[in-house]
């Protein structure tokens, strides 16, 4: 039974795969029998590239995405070597993994809307300094948002990239002795920052790399945060896809597909880029370790950034006080640097805005455990008949390694012609199809870990399969379980481009809303979807985490060992 419907669950994930890619490389050839395209051409791919915008924002996209991607890796590099220096345990690592949850929680439309309250020309760091120190009694007509260069929003996905990146590197680096690593480096006279260098992260990158591709498609191609940061003039590729399948001239859709075809092949081209880094880096540093460099001066130089990365999430929760000034704010005028009246203003006005909050709620909690229960059920069906499952992994990855707005327009097409756009269930479905790679890097690894012997020791107690999970099983990964469900509510809460296609318009997310409203300029209401945000996983996080106290407190010592 178990795997009848795993083999479901795969069917219904691939098929919107394949059915999403055919939607977009049709029409990029100029095929689309439903608007008289009944030929294939290369008439739309040349339209398109012949665009004086095309190349630079192929330009920009491939450089955001690349210089976004990079930093964020050398900035984990950073936190761990600087985190790891004494032990596993260390003061810094203790509060890395207390934050990293939170921040992998808040959505990248959340992220960036706190960058724009904060940094734009009217934003909290300009009335915070004026007039006192710059004279403003008006905004200035200059600002750090909107950034043309991009470097605001490559910062953004850094914030956004480097806690997630932390999590799954945190993950993995349970399978080494680093604290043992870290005592021989030291016997033979390297610094901290050297040891792993050297002798750790080739280890633990090698682990990595797949989500790592997922970080870099998707910052290669996000739209969210690229529509209240980003640059404009031309502004970068996934924009200009957006903009061609939203006109409504319906011929344009052909020349966005083109530009989607062209996405997916930017992608490719930066995943080889990457791997020409990874091999110059890795050469350069297997030649430095094998000639015996002790690199002294690595660990003050990993200092400095190290505190400019603290420094920059500082801001970051600043913004997001910014966020909640502006929410509970009725009128606050440049340059005070506090609203003068408190107020729910925005909240009452703004009334509308719990409809939305509750479909989004139903929506995350149908998709994470959707996706929570497909995992499980393949990860049973592997432990059941020990077959090794690692095309189910490779996948589980293809959604993130395709740009979203290329995957879903073409599959916006399929589900038109099908009837089943604008519904409830079908946002939930693509939902589930995004959530699932993060559900399985959090399960797969309890799985691996987890002790058989005690569900041995059950079924010589007379246990059936099913009891041994809920018994046994369940109890032990209590927390394992709740981790994979709750960064699904992040995940589906933060699904920006899923909601819109698949909503059709009929169906409102507080994504949609948080991002509609800050590209157009309205703060208030902006500030009042980026809260609700905020607030929808952080509500289910107290909830999960007092069920599993109440519940499962007395496995906790179980729970420990079978990490």
């Amino acid at each position: 039974m178990i795997q009848i419907i795993a083999a479901l669950a795969v069917l219904g994930f691939s098929v919107p795969i394949f059915m999403g890619l055919a939607g977009v490389i049709l029409p990029a050839f100029s095929f689309f029998p439903a608007l008289g395209y009944d030929e294939f051409q290369l008439s739309a791919i040349t339209s398109f590239l012949s665009e004086p915008q095309a190349l630079p924002a192929l330009m920009s996209s491939l450089l955001i995405g690349m210089v976004a991607t990079l930093l964020s890796v050398v900035a984990v590099f950073i936190i761990l070597a600087i985190g790891f220096q004494q032990s596993r345990n260390s003061v810094i690592m203790r509060w890395f993994r207390v934050l990293s949850g939170p921040l992998i929680a808040l959505p990248h439309s959340t992220i960036a809307i706190a960058i724009l309250f904060l940094l734009a020309p009217s934003g909290w760091l300009v009335r915070l300094i004026s007039p006192e120190i710059t004279g403003w009694l008006r905004p200035p007509a200059f600002g750090i948002v909107p950034d043309q260069s991009g470097a605001v929003l490559i910062a953004g996905l850094m914030m956004k990239e480097i806690p997630f990146l932390l999590f799954i590197t945190l993950a993995q680096s349970r399978r080494f002795a680093i604290d043992d690593t870290l005592k021989l480096g030291a016997s033979l006279g390297y610094q901290p920052v050297s040891i792993w260098l050297y002798l750790i992260w080739p280890q633990l990158y090698k682990l990595i790399r797949l989500p790592l591709f997922a970080v870099l498609a998707f910052a290669l191609s996000v739209v969210d945060m690229t529509l209240i940061l980003g640059p404009t003039l031309p502004p970068p590729l996934a924009i200009l896809i957006l903009q061609g399948f939203e006109d409504p001239d319906l011929a344009r859709r052909l020349s966005a597909s083109a530009a989607a075809l062209c996405q997916c092949v930017i992608i490719i081209v930066a995943i080889c880029l990457w791997f020409g880094i990874e091999k110059l880096a890795g050469g350069v540093i297997k030649t430095a370790r094998n000639s015996g460099m002790r690199l002294g001066l690595l660990q003050p130089l990993c200092l400095l950034p190290f505190y400019g990365l603290a420094v920059k999430f500082a801001a970051l929760i600043l913004g997001l006080f910014a966020i909640f000034l502006w929410a509970c704010s009725r009128h606050w005028r440049f340059p005070d640097a506090l609203p003068a009246q408190f107020s729910l203003y925005h909240w009452q006005s703004d009334a509308a805005f719990g409809a939305v909050f509750w479909d989004s709620l139903i929506i995350a909690i149908s998709a994470s455990l959707l996706a929570l229960c497909i995992c499980v059920l393949w990860l049973e069906r592997k432990s059941l008949s020990k077959r090794q499952m690692t095309h189910i992994t490779g996948l589980l990855f293809i959604p993130l390694l395709i740009p979203q707005i290329s995957l879903l327009f073409g599959l916006q097409v399929g589900l038109s012609y099908a009837y089943l756009d604008g519904r409830f269930g079908t946002v939930i479905w693509l939902h589930v199809i995004y959530i699932l790679p993060y559900s399985w890097l959090v399960m797969a690894p309890a799985y691996r870990n987890f002790d058989r012997r005690y569900l041995l020791l059950a079924r010589t107690l007379g246990k059936t399969n099913l009891q041994c999970f809920f018994t046994v099983r369940l109890p032990m990964l209590a927390y394992s379980f709740a981790s994979a469900f709750l960064i699904g509510v992040a995940v589906s809460v933060a699904l920006y481009l899923p909601s819109l296609f698949a909503g059709a318009g009929r169906i409102n997310t507080i994504t949609i809303e948080a991002v509609t409203q800050a590209a157009s300029g309205a703060r208030g209401p902006a500030a009042i979807a980026a809260m609700m945000q905020i607030c929808l996983p952080l509500m289910l996080f107290c909830i999960v985490k007092v069920l599993l106290f109440l519940r499962f407190r007395r496995f906790r010592q179980m729970q420990n060992v079978s990490a």
